[in-house]
């Protein structure tokens, strides 16, 4: 159906949006004459039109939907929760008041766990998305407690999955060292599943930089990201994560003077690489590395630095003179 104006003939975009979830609503209630297929295309369309909503009732009413689905589904159709469950979670990064209700936290939590859990990628990556949805969206008192302590357990043990073949320098950085009897399987991992991981793991970092350290949820998964960054088979797409991810981490002042160091010496590996866009990535870093020296910022670091105070990175040796950016950046 398509709504135009009488003056000028152009689609009205807003009624044309809710012609069409009245007639999502319509079919998704007659639930029972769905076949499969249609029923898994309505809900991905839905899910795609979200993205119009000019209203809350239709987040409401998309929420409501798929909540019902979601709790009537016993399937496991992965087609259909996949997209069941980014949308649940982005409505109710919409619709919600950032709520502390204890059933709707242990519903969230065993919803997200469960998810992450399952053998299908795509379902995994759906729950990455729809947990970067609540934390764009600030939900606190949603996010902190169970669930947080449920993703900083979760997280490094799939962050170690992007770790594919031994590096021989890695221990000049400190990091994790590979099988030393010769490289690693390359893991299975889709690439946008490796970006969401890398996406949800810096953002939490960014957005909860004391929980993280308290939980040494930060001692664990930034060495295996630097260790999946100097590795040769990561993709140039994943790498540019990585930085951007370090940088956003850099900017927000979520890591320790020991930490910060640890990325001085990661960024300067790039420095000469053959590869431009290496390079261009590595001095992007420095940059920010610059402009967000510890003279700036020297209270906010010496408190980020007392809550880690004891970082073990295996094998790290710093040299200060290595360590100065502006040193680094002036021999560039």
């Amino acid at each position: 159906a398509v709504v135009s104006t009488q003056s000028t003939g152009e689609v009205e975009a807003g009624a044309l949006v809710d012609n069409l979830v009245q007639s999502f609503e319509s079919r998704l209630n007659a639930n029972a004459t769905l076949t499969p297929s249609l029923r898994i295309e309505i809900v991905r369309s839905t899910l795609v039109l979200s993205d119009l909503f000019n209203s809350r009732s239709q987040y409401d009413w998309m929420l409501r939907a798929f909540q019902r689905m979601i709790d009537q589904d016993e399937t496991e159709d992965f087609l259909l929760r996949q997209s069941l469950i980014v949308g649940y979670l982005k409505c109710l990064a919409v619709t919600s008041s950032d709520s502390s209700d204890p059933l709707l936290i242990q519903y969230l939590t065993e919803l997200i766990r469960n998810s992450l859990e399952t053998p299908n990628t795509t379902v995994q990556i759906s729950a990455l998305a729809g947990i970067l949805h609540l934390l764009e969206a600030k939900m606190t008192r949603l996010i902190q407690g169970p669930l947080l302590n449920f993703l900083f357990k979760h997280l490094p043990t799939r962050l170690s999955e992007l770790i594919t073949t031994q590096n021989n320098n890695n221990s000049s950085l400190g990091l994790p060292s590979t099988n030393n009897n010769g490289p690693l399987p390359v893991p299975n991992l889709p690439l946008d599943l490796q970006l969401y991981l890398l996406s949800v793991s810096f953002l939490l970092i960014e957005q909860y930089p004391r929980e993280s350290m308290e939980a040494s949820f930060t001692k664990k998964a930034l060495p295996l990201i630097l260790t999946c960054g100097v590795d040769a088979q990561t993709p140039v797409q994943v790498l540019h994560a990585i930085f951007r991810g370090l940088n956003r981490l850099l900017i927000s002042f979520s890591l320790s003077h020991t930490q910060r160091d640890v990325i001085v010496q990661f960024a300067q590996r790039f420095q000469s690489h053959e590869s431009p866009v290496h390079s261009l990535l590595s001095l992007g870093c420095m940059v920010t590395i610059m402009y967000t020296g510890d003279e700036a910022v020297v209270d906010a670091m010496n408190v980020m630095e007392s809550q880690d105070s004891t970082i073990n990175i295996p094998g790290l040796t710093l040299n200060e003179q290595s360590t100065t950016p502006v040193n680094n950046m002036e021999r560039v």
